[in-house]
């Protein structure tokens, strides 16, 4: 490129020049860089000039000729010096034609070409102190790089309508803020162990799900229809059986089975997310509906079944519990309340394989299936002291992505109480219940309060009015379910509902001061 197409490359935006007086505390905290350039023409030099000068305005301590080489100064030295002087941060090169021509050796030069970093010169030092910028291209559009430079990672500066971009680029490399920071380590995943890696049928269809989704395809709801009939497909492989060999410690068994599904889990409460956020539909709510009447007949026998145990689907029972759980709060989180009420309150056709494989209609307590195998037989043999073990799997087991225990724990209680208000609800044993005994009111009965806050309460318990969700409270509070358990946690139940706080709402006198 000849010189006078070089200075028709773009300006840097114009920065009042730096006055050295007193070096200042900012000064002396700031990244200090040494600008290596050649003396191509004028406006090559006030180009790099105006680029020194912005840095130096941007918290960039600039080592540049033109201000620090005095009279007197041997040029050669002064320009090792800074590329090996340890309190330089870094050397930025700014590379076009007669910078890589002189580098590489096939020009000679004097006066200020000598700033020029030689291959001598740059293999005395680490690497990554430099950071090349390309400010010209030759005829076929590649960088104008010095040898030694041709591999590294550049700044590309040639197109002056992505100055900015670039600049921005050099200015947190200097800083050392990059855009895209290294997220934390976090710890290794229990379900890994030392067990063998666990190959997930599904997430083909879950990828090739999100990709249809993000390119506006018009196949996403058939295409969650495919992933969840797979995801049922592949639940056969975690049966397990009661056998003389393994009787007295089938528990142990239970929980390895439900310790190994921990990679599906995951893979269908991310898909699940993904579907409420960018994708939801009635047909594709009515899907996820349908998967859960398949899925409670994993809890019982199977049609080819001859000889079984109960215990045979206790892991299934699990499963079942955790995935609605997650199902239902993942609706909550997205604010998509009338879809979490549809699976509180509605009504699974489900097959009955114990009387013959007929089909009925169940509330969701067909998902909290007492599991004898953990909540009976392993807290007695291994003298646990948990009031629900399965209550404490799921704890230890969370959180799943952006779902955290205290969600499970508050959705575990809002399908508890849906049979206290208006249209009835599930006969729902709370087993995370005891989770919440230290805990201020729950997210949604706090916000409860302003009548926008009432809104999510209103669609998933099917109040429309603070008075009718005090009215589901006091009858709530009225039950003796809660002490028939002989739960002795210490949690509160006026305090969990925000109960003293709603009866001021509406102005009720509260019937119990200890509330």
């Amino acid at each position: 490129m000849s010189e006078e197409a070089t200075t028709s490359l773009p300006c840097v935006p114009q920065v009042q020049p730096p006055t050295k007086v007193v070096v200042s505390m900012i000064e002396a905290s700031a990244p200090k860089v040494f600008i290596s350039y050649s003396w191509t023409n004028d406006d090559h030099v006030k180009w790099v000039e105006d680029l020194a000068t912005r840095l130096m305005a941007d918290g960039v301590d600039v080592i540049f000729d033109q201000w620090d080489l005095k009279r007197g100064h041997d040029k050669y030295v002064f320009m090792e010096q800074m590329v090996t002087d340890p309190t330089v941060k870094n050397v930025i090169a700014i590379c076009e034609a007669r910078y890589a021509a002189k580098a590489d050796g096939r020009e000679g030069g004097v006066g200020t070409e000598s700033q020029i970093i030689s291959p001598q010169i740059y293999e005395k030092t680490k690497q990554e102190k430099f950071i090349p910028i390309v400010r010209e291209r030759d005829a076929e559009g590649n960088p104008c790089l010095p040898t030694f430079f041709k591999s590294r990672i550049y700044i590309d500066f040639s197109d002056g309508l992505a100055f900015e971009d670039s600049y921005d680029t050099l200015l947190r490399d200097i800083h050392d803020a990059p855009a895209k920071k290294r997220p934390p380590i976090g710890r290794r995943p229990s379900h890994l162990h030392d067990n063998p890696a666990i190959s997930v049928r599904t997430t083909s269809l879950y990828l090739r799900l999100k990709d249809n989704i993000e390119k506006q395809k018009p196949f996403a709801a058939a295409i969650y229809d495919d992933y969840l009939e797979l995801f049922l497909e592949s639940l056969d492989a975690f049966r397990i059986r009661v056998t003389e060999h393994n009787r007295l410690t089938f528990d142990d068994n239970v929980v390895e089975s439900i310790d190994s599904f921990r990679p599906y889990r995951d893979e269908f409460v991310d898909c699940h997310l993904y579907m409420q956020k960018y994708a939801p539909t009635s047909t594709t709510d009515e899907s996820l509906f349908s998967f859960f009447e398949r899925f409670a007949s994993f809890q019982n026998r199977a049609e080819s079944d001859n000889g079984w145990n109960s215990a045979d689907f206790d892991n299934y029972k699990f499963l079942a519990r955790e995935l609605f759980l997650y199902s239902v709060a993942g609706c909550i989180r997205l604010k998509r309340y009338k879809f979490a009420a549809d699976l509180i309150s509605g009504r699974y056709h489900v097959a009955n394989t114990y009387r013959g494989h007929d089909f009925g209609y169940r509330q969701a307590d067909v998902f909290n299936e007492h599991i004898r195998s953990l909540d009976e037989y392993r807290k007695q043999r291994l003298k646990l002291n948990w009031i629900s073990l399965t209550g404490e799997i799921m704890n230890t087991r969370a959180p799943c992505g952006r779902i955290g225990f205290p969600e499970i724990v508050q959705t575990d209680f809002l399908l508890f109480i849906r049979r206290h208000f208006p249209g009835g609800g599930p006969h729902w044993y709370p087993r995370c219940l005891p989770y919440a005994s230290r805990q201020d009111a729950f997210e949604l009965f706090s916000k409860a309060w302003t009548e926008e806050g009432l809104k999510p309460l209103a669609k998933i318990l099917g109040v429309s009015t603070h008075d009718q969700l005090v009215d589901g409270i006091t009858s709530l509070l009225a039950d003796n379910t809660l002490s028939e358990m002989q739960w002795n946690s210490g949690f509160s139940m006026p305090r969990l509902t925000n109960y003293k706080d709603l009866c001021r709402r509406v102005g009720r006198t509260i019937p119990n001061e200890e509330y």
